[in-house]
């Protein structure tokens, strides 16, 4: 009878304990979508970049537990960093802007590399630096995807061996589309909002300078336009009269004031500018 007993009671306790490790794996998923989809909302929400970036890191924290994350948006033919969690700042000034013509970079980016969790001592690219700078045991690619573009790569990686599991890799692919179209919308936005400032401010210099008749004054309001609207560092212009060549140039200086210099060069035969 106490046998019986004893057998039914393990058998209970044994229930119970499963019930409460699927229990806690229950809340744990809850708890990843809830944050997926609160990155979602962000991405369909804002045209902060900035703001999608850190959710993403966030998100992919929560999710993967990596101990670094770095992304990687792709401008022309280079990866420039985006956003990172854990590096410090000399290591994201190495990595800021990845040329995608090294062979190292080539081999990150290579699709069969995606979604792989690997042993950086395996590769020579990126990973090859953070394992030996942080003592990186294993990594993982995420690429940003839209409408079948590569626009850029997350990489996850950890100090621990196989840190990242299958179920990472099926919740991050299942995101991985949403995050890119997202980014790619908000590049477009931003693209679009600047080309719209930059003729607004072309139409406004046009009607500044129709009133003005002495070419020195037309000059200084052209830079000086060009310079407080669209945000340049510095804005040069040059106008050629016979031989001559006046340039004007705006500057600000390390006070924070508004400099202009005036240049008048001889222009010779063989001159080049």
């Amino acid at each position: 009878v106490f046998e019986v007993l004893a057998s039914q009671a393990a058998l209970a306790i044994e229930n119970a304990q499963l019930f409460e490790l699927t229990d806690e794996k229950l809340q744990k998923k809850v708890n990843e979508l809830s944050a997926i989809n609160s990155v979602i909302s962000t991405i369909s929400q804002t045209m902060d970049l900035k703001l999608i970036l850190n959710d993403v890191l966030k998100i992919i924290r929560l999710i993967t537990k990596a101990d670094y994350v770095d992304i990687h948006l792709k401008k022309g033919n280079k990866l420039f960093l985006g956003a990172s969690y854990g590096l410090e700042p000399s290591l994201q000034e190495k990595i800021r802007a990845l040329n995608l013509d090294e062979p190292g970079v080539k081999k990150l980016i290579d699709p069969s590399n995606w979604f792989v969790n690997k042993n950086p001592s395996d590769e020579k690219n990126l990973m090859t630096l953070l394992a030996e700078t942080l003592g990186v045991q294993s990594y993982l690619c995420l690429p940003l995807k839209s409408k079948e573009n590569f626009i850029g790569l997350i990489v996850l990686s950890s100090k621990e061996h196989n840190h990242f599991t299958e179920e990472n890799i099926e919740l991050l692919s299942s995101i991985a589309t949403q995050i890119g179209v997202g980014i790619e919308n908000v590049q477009l936005y931003v693209k679009e909002t600047n080309k719209a400032r930059r003729l607004r401010v072309i139409n406004q210099i046009g009607l500044k300078i129709t009133s003005i008749l002495e070419i020195e004054k037309v000059l200084e309001e052209v830079i000086r336009l060009l310079y407080s609207e669209l945000n340049y560092y510095a804005v040069t212009i040059g106008l050629i009269q016979k031989d001559r060549l006046i340039i004007k140039s705006m500057y600000e200086d390390d006070k924070g004031k508004y400099n202009i210099h005036n240049h008048n060069l001889e222009l010779k035969e063989k001159s080049v500018l």
